[in-house]
Protein backbone atom coordinates (compact mmCIF):
# COMPACT_ATOMS: atom_id res chain seq x y z
CA UNK A 1 0.00 0.00 0.00
CA UNK A 2 1.66 3.31 -1.08
CA UNK A 3 1.90 5.86 2.08
CA UNK A 4 -0.29 8.06 0.15
CA UNK A 5 -3.35 5.47 0.28
CA UNK A 6 -2.22 5.41 3.89
CA UNK A 7 -2.72 9.09 4.66
CA UNK A 8 -5.95 9.54 2.90
CA UNK A 9 -7.82 6.52 4.76
CA UNK A 10 -6.38 8.52 8.06
CA UNK A 11 -7.66 11.58 6.81
CA UNK A 12 -10.99 9.85 6.21
CA UNK A 13 -10.98 8.39 9.81
CA UNK A 14 -10.34 11.80 11.04
CA UNK A 15 -13.37 13.27 8.94
CA UNK A 16 -15.57 10.81 10.45
CA UNK A 17 -14.48 10.91 13.81
CA UNK A 18 -14.90 14.72 14.13
CA UNK A 19 -18.19 14.72 12.93
CA UNK A 20 -18.74 12.18 15.56
CA UNK A 21 -17.88 13.74 18.63
CA UNK A 22 -19.33 17.15 16.92
CA UNK A 23 -22.56 15.28 17.55
CA UNK A 24 -21.72 14.52 21.25
CA UNK A 25 -21.36 17.97 21.56
CA UNK A 26 -24.91 18.53 21.64
CA UNK A 27 -25.83 16.43 24.76
CA UNK A 28 -25.24 17.74 28.00
CA UNK A 29 -21.90 17.23 29.67
CA UNK A 30 -23.76 15.45 32.63
CA UNK A 31 -25.89 12.96 30.76
CA UNK A 32 -22.25 12.21 28.54
CA UNK A 33 -20.62 11.73 32.38
CA UNK A 34 -23.35 9.37 33.87
CA UNK A 35 -23.42 5.64 33.88
CA UNK A 36 -25.99 3.60 33.35
CA UNK A 37 -25.31 1.07 35.71
CA UNK A 38 -22.70 0.28 38.37
CA UNK A 39 -19.44 -1.07 36.73
CA UNK A 40 -20.47 -0.03 33.30
CA UNK A 41 -19.44 2.83 31.12
CA UNK A 42 -20.62 6.48 30.45
CA UNK A 43 -20.37 7.96 26.84
CA UNK A 44 -17.15 10.01 28.32
CA UNK A 45 -15.61 6.62 29.95
CA UNK A 46 -16.21 4.91 26.39
CA UNK A 47 -14.53 7.72 24.32
CA UNK A 48 -11.77 8.19 26.90
CA UNK A 49 -11.10 4.09 25.74
CA UNK A 50 -10.98 5.02 22.52
CA UNK A 51 -8.63 8.19 22.59
CA UNK A 52 -6.41 6.49 25.49
CA UNK A 53 -6.47 3.39 22.88
CA UNK A 54 -5.27 5.22 19.60
CA UNK A 55 -2.42 7.25 21.86
CA UNK A 56 -0.72 4.04 23.11
CA UNK A 57 -0.97 2.65 19.51
CA UNK A 58 0.77 5.73 17.96
CA UNK A 59 3.19 5.55 21.02
CA UNK A 60 3.95 2.04 20.38
CA UNK A 61 4.68 2.25 16.90
CA UNK A 62 7.02 5.43 17.88
CA UNK A 63 8.80 4.05 20.56
CA UNK A 64 9.13 0.61 18.48
CA UNK A 65 10.54 1.73 14.81
CA UNK A 66 13.01 4.46 16.88
CA UNK A 67 15.57 2.02 17.08
CA UNK A 68 15.31 0.23 13.78
CA UNK A 69 14.09 -2.98 14.37
CA UNK A 70 14.02 -6.44 12.18
CA UNK A 71 10.61 -6.17 11.29
CA UNK A 72 8.47 -8.84 9.54
CA UNK A 73 6.75 -7.87 6.70
CA UNK A 74 2.84 -7.80 5.87
CA UNK A 75 2.05 -11.76 5.35
CA UNK A 76 -1.14 -14.01 5.14
CA UNK A 77 -1.29 -14.26 8.56
CA UNK A 78 -1.09 -10.80 9.25
CA UNK A 79 -3.87 -9.95 6.85
CA UNK A 80 -5.82 -12.66 8.35
CA UNK A 81 -5.12 -11.49 12.07
CA UNK A 82 -6.56 -8.16 10.91
CA UNK A 83 -9.58 -10.00 9.39
CA UNK A 84 -9.95 -11.63 12.69
CA UNK A 85 -10.13 -8.66 14.53
CA UNK A 86 -12.32 -6.81 12.28
CA UNK A 87 -14.77 -9.74 12.55
CA UNK A 88 -14.41 -9.83 16.40
CA UNK A 89 -15.34 -6.39 16.53
CA UNK A 90 -18.50 -6.44 14.03
CA UNK A 91 -19.37 -9.31 16.53
CA UNK A 92 -21.44 -8.90 19.61
CA UNK A 93 -19.04 -11.13 21.94
CA UNK A 94 -17.13 -9.05 24.45
CA UNK A 95 -14.00 -8.87 26.11
CA UNK A 96 -12.15 -6.72 29.06
CA UNK A 97 -10.69 -4.15 28.13
CA UNK A 98 -6.66 -4.14 28.77
CA UNK A 99 -6.24 -2.76 32.01
CA UNK A 100 -4.28 0.29 30.96
CA UNK A 101 -7.53 1.71 28.87
CA UNK A 102 -9.89 0.78 31.67
CA UNK A 103 -11.94 2.31 33.87
CA UNK A 104 -9.13 3.11 36.48
CA UNK A 105 -6.68 4.94 33.90
CA UNK A 106 -9.45 7.31 32.72
CA UNK A 107 -9.38 11.41 33.02
CA UNK A 108 -11.93 12.70 35.47
CA UNK A 109 -13.40 16.00 34.84
CA UNK A 110 -12.80 16.83 31.04
CA UNK A 111 -15.77 18.01 28.66
CA UNK A 112 -16.42 16.38 25.34
CA UNK A 113 -15.31 19.85 23.77
CA UNK A 114 -11.87 19.44 25.55
CA UNK A 115 -11.95 15.39 24.91
CA UNK A 116 -12.23 16.44 20.85
CA UNK A 117 -9.49 18.97 20.72
CA UNK A 118 -7.26 16.54 22.49
CA UNK A 119 -7.94 13.71 20.17
CA UNK A 120 -7.96 15.39 16.78
CA UNK A 121 -4.50 16.72 18.21
CA UNK A 122 -3.50 13.73 18.86
CA UNK A 123 -4.75 12.29 15.37
CA UNK A 124 -2.74 15.08 13.73
CA UNK A 125 0.58 14.30 15.51
CA UNK A 126 -0.15 10.53 14.31
CA UNK A 127 -0.93 12.05 10.62
CA UNK A 128 2.53 14.02 10.52
CA UNK A 129 4.47 11.15 11.97
CA UNK A 130 2.78 8.79 9.35
CA UNK A 131 3.85 11.58 6.89
CA UNK A 132 7.66 11.48 7.58
CA UNK A 133 7.74 8.00 8.38
CA UNK A 134 10.29 5.86 5.95
CA UNK A 135 8.81 4.51 2.97
CA UNK A 136 9.75 1.10 4.33
CA UNK A 137 7.81 0.56 7.37
CA UNK A 138 4.26 0.67 5.12
CA UNK A 139 3.97 -3.17 4.62
CA UNK A 140 5.49 -3.83 7.60
CA UNK A 141 4.05 -5.57 10.96
CA UNK A 142 5.06 -2.78 12.93
CA UNK A 143 1.93 -2.48 15.44
CA UNK A 144 1.38 -5.17 18.09
CA UNK A 145 -2.53 -5.16 18.84
CA UNK A 146 -3.08 -6.65 22.55
CA UNK A 147 -5.12 -9.63 21.61
CA UNK A 148 -4.71 -9.75 17.16
CA UNK A 149 -0.93 -9.65 17.61
CA UNK A 150 1.51 -8.09 15.04
CA UNK A 151 -0.23 -5.93 12.37
CA UNK A 152 0.95 -3.53 9.32
CA UNK A 153 -0.16 -0.18 9.79
CA UNK A 154 -3.53 -0.14 7.47
CA UNK A 155 -4.23 -3.17 9.88
CA UNK A 156 -3.91 -0.13 13.07
CA UNK A 157 -6.32 1.89 11.02
CA UNK A 158 -8.44 -0.93 10.55
CA UNK A 159 -8.54 -1.30 14.20
CA UNK A 160 -9.36 2.27 14.77
CA UNK A 161 -11.88 2.19 12.37
CA UNK A 162 -13.79 -1.18 14.14
CA UNK A 163 -13.09 -0.70 17.54
CA UNK A 164 -14.53 3.09 16.59
CA UNK A 165 -17.61 1.42 14.71
CA UNK A 166 -18.34 -0.99 17.81
CA UNK A 167 -18.20 1.65 20.81
CA UNK A 168 -20.07 4.09 18.60
CA UNK A 169 -23.26 1.16 19.61
CA UNK A 170 -21.79 1.32 23.12
CA UNK A 171 -22.39 5.52 23.18
CA UNK A 172 -25.74 5.66 21.52
CA UNK A 173 -26.96 2.56 23.79
CA UNK A 174 -25.77 4.06 26.99
CA UNK A 175 -27.19 7.62 26.32
CA UNK A 176 -30.63 6.18 25.17
CA UNK A 177 -30.49 4.41 28.95
CA UNK A 178 -28.75 7.29 30.65
CA UNK A 179 -31.50 9.97 29.55
CA UNK A 180 -34.24 8.19 30.20
CA UNK A 181 -36.17 9.37 33.31
CA UNK A 182 -36.08 7.26 36.63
Amino acid sequence: MPKSDLLARLDRLNTALDQFLQQLQQHDQAVLDRRPAPGRWSAMDVLHHLHLAEGYAHKYIAKKLSFDPDIPAANLSSRLRTSLMKAFFASPTRRKAPQAVDTPSFPQGVSIEELREDWMAQRQQLYDYLQELDEKWIDKQVYKHPFAGRLTLDGMLTFFESHLARHKKQVKRTLAEVAQPG
